[in-house]
């Protein structure tokens, strides 16, 4: 039963769906006492389906509103994670709105809402340069800093190993695995104790260690650093290979895709 208020659907609302499909049934009477069913269901679907669709549609934006905190709005998809993480992650710099959508991979619109509400909740500093919207962390509202944080360890491995890992040499492939690409990713388990890279190329091993440790510091959990040969990973080598390969990975050089 829809018993919501405030011009959310009511009860009311669904009777007329209900109302709707028994009004049908007569008004397809044929002359000798039988109903057209085709045509019943063909006026339902057009006038009825309708109606059902507005219900809906008020329903979610009833759920949204009534659960979305417009003092700190906290990610409710990966999308909106991985744009808070961007924006936060980056306290030095400012970006326009298809900067941030294509750094992220989501779609403008998207990128635009989820840009809006934080610009609402205050979290924002904007500025303007030509027709581009500028926008980064605004460093004066103490929420920034804790959201932040959580950000960096519960999104920042995609963002943070892969620039740790950018000025380095003699990498071709480099892919998050694990758990915690798999907890990333939507797959249900034990919360990630770590975070496990794979690294497929030449770089020197200390280089991929220091990125390692430089990238524990700010995500604030272990990053372990795995180097593997590109023979080796092209020709599967190892049960190791074939093991990472056949699980979830994140591409730390392009999208995040399931294995």
């Amino acid at each position: 039963m829809l018993t919501y208020s405030r011009g959310c659907p009511t009860e009311r609302d669904s009777a007329v769906v209900l109302t709707h499909s028994w009004t049908e049934s007569y008004r397809c009477m044929q002359p000798w006492g039988r109903y057209d069913r085709r045509r019943w269901h063909r006026d339902l679907a057009s006038q009825a389906t309708p109606c059902i669709g507005r219900i809906m549609n008020d329903i979610i934006h009833c759920v949204t509103d009534r659960t979305t905190s417009k003092l700190l709005p906290l990610p409710r998809t990966r999308a909106q994670g991985e744009i808070q993480a961007w924006i936060f992650l980056h306290p030095q710099d400012m970006y326009s709105i298809s900067e941030i959508a294509r750094y992220t991979g989501v779609d403008r619109l998207v990128a635009q809402r989820e840009v809006d509400h934080l610009a609402a909740a205050g979290l924002l500093t904007e500025r303007w340069q030509g027709r581009s919207r500028l926008v980064g962390p605004n460093l004066g509202n103490p929420l920034v800093r804790p959201l932040s944080e959580v950000l960096a360890i519960a999104y920042g491995p995609v963002h943070i190993v892969a620039e740790e890992l950018a000025g380095l040499g003699g990498i071709d492939q480099a892919y998050l695995f694990g758990s915690w690409a798999e907890r990333y990713l939507g797959q249900s388990g034990p919360a990630p104790a770590d975070v496990d890279v794979l690294v497929v190329g030449i770089a020197d091993q200390d280089d991929l260690w220091d990125a390692g440790r430089r990238a524990s510091q700010r995500v604030g959990r272990e990053v372990n650093v795995t180097r593997i040969a590109p023979q080796d990973w092209c020709h599967d080598a190892t049960s190791f290979i074939r093991t990472v390969k056949s699980r979830p990975m994140v591409d730390l050089m392009g999208d995040a895709n399931a294995g």
